[in-house]
């Protein structure tokens, strides 16, 4: 089914998922892109009145978890004012507007079984604390019929920064620097591809989906072999370590059941993630 969306708004497009998705959509939208201060509440406004577009994607935010801890208050302005201030605004002037917002795996608590859209949120960061805050900000602000919300789970990128998991561990390793294998032992995550992400943002629009998603592959990876894996690629020696107790294993998977009832299916896994990083970084 075609979309009749022609125009779409979007704030974080010089973000990571941003810029892919834009490359992916300028060809059949036109992209209003929202380039000044997202909690600048006037701006906001001005741009939503401005331009009367049918479909709204709310990306930008603070992501990085380091930094969202050492500047709680920054982030609260940029990750939960934004959010409110894109609402009141389409509230006021173009309430028929769809939304879809970015959220996040981190509204969830670690568990042992994969996770689905209802299970209980107990955020695992401050970051997840926010984002859930935006959830239900937006859940008692907007008409659900017009929102749509994607829990998006682990992923990574050549040009994410080295605050993050991936591009971190790889550096490490690429460069001979010893890292505690402690520290990630007991991890285990849930890797999609942007390109994935972006093509469940396309599919949402183009199907005009509402309603709550996990944005996952449904698959655990233990952030162990993610290190094998750039050891090996990399012909590089692991360092081993000998652990003097066993920690619990802290797992952050979801499940993708609902989404793929849709049609959706993912084609991305965590071998060709990798493999594409290491293409890109070389």
């Amino acid at each position: 089914m075609k979309s009749k969306v022609s125009k779409i708004g979007l704030t974080g497009s010089t973000g990571v998922i941003g810029s892919v998705l834009t490359n992916r959509l300028k060809k059949k939208y036109k992209i209003y892109k929202f380039k000044k201060d997202i909690r600048n509440r006037r701006e906001v406004f001005e741009w939503i009145k401005k331009n009367k577009f049918g479909f709204l994607i709310h990306l930008a935010a603070k992501v990085d978890i380091k930094n969202v801890d050492q500047n709680k208050s920054l982030a609260f302005q940029v990750n939960f004012l934004g959010i409110k201030n894109i609402v009141d605004g389409l509230k006021r002037y173009n309430d028929k507007c769809m939304i879809f917002f970015a959220s996040s795996s981190h509204v969830y608590n670690f568990s042992k079984k994969k996770l689905n859209e209802n299970d209980f949120k107990k955020p695992i960061s401050y970051y997840g604390k926010l984002k859930l805050k935006s959830e239900n900000y937006l859940i008692n602000n907007y008409a659900k019929s017009k929102l749509c919300i994607g829990r998006i789970f682990s992923f990574t990128h050549h040009k994410q920064n080295t605050n993050f998991f991936v591009p971190s561990i790889f550096n490490k390793i690429k460069k001979n620097i010893f890292y505690d294998l402690a520290n990630i032992e007991n991890q285990y995550r849930d890797f999609v591809s942007v390109d994935d992400i972006c093509r469940v943002i396309e599919f949402f629009i183009e199907k005009k989906i509402f309603g709550i998603f996990n944005i996952c592959n449904g698959k655990k990876i233990h952030l162990i072999n993610i290190v094998d894996f750039f050891c090996l690629n990399l012909n590089k020696v692991k360092i081993k370590k000998n652990y003097k107790c066993i920690k619990s294993k802290k797992f952050l998977v979801g499940s993708n059941q609902k989404i793929k009832k849709l049609g959706f299916n993912f084609k991305s896994n965590i071998h060709n993630i990798l493999t594409e990083f290491i293409r890109k970084k070389s």
